[in-house]
């Protein structure tokens, strides 16, 4: 031991593990998010056509397969459920808004939720902040 080191005995680190409820949790919503927002906007688009909605008539209707596609052997088990779907474009781009939308209200709440149950911002072993009086100087 040298004259300026102090000994001490090594700490034994607990690693942060995530609660295995938090996993089930989110697959749970990877996997329902996406189906409630399909589901979701099928309705929506429904309701929208319905009560004249301002919805661009570009992205309504079936879609429109090029001659080019049926030259390459693709099965037609592939193409044929595209080809008889109403308003693809359309749902599809809804979905996509009505998911960004409510990821994005989930994580506002789970914010919400964290910072009044969540955690101290300080440990016990951090040192207070700093009180200082901000004094304007003048020269």
């Amino acid at each position: 031991m040298s004259k300026y080191t102090k000994y001490q005995k090594p700490r034994k680190m607990k690693e942060k593990r995530i609660h295995p409820i938090w996993r089930g949790i989110g697959c749970i919503l990877a996997l329902f998010l996406p189906v409630m927002s399909y589901f979701l906007s099928i309705e929506l688009i429904n309701f929208g056509l319905a009560n004249e909605w301002p919805i661009p008539r570009e992205i309504l209707g079936y879609v429109h397969i090029p001659r080019q596609v049926w030259i390459v052997n693709l099965p037609s088990s592939l193409i044929n459920p595209i080809n008889r779907f109403p308003n693809l474009v359309a749902v599809i781009l809804f979905t996509f808004v009505i998911l960004i939308l409510l990821t994005g209200l989930i994580s506002w709440i789970y914010s919400l939720l964290y910072r009044f149950i969540g955690p101290p911002q300080l440990s016990p072993i951090d040192a207070a902040p700093i009180k200082t009086k901000n004094v304007r100087k003048s020269r």
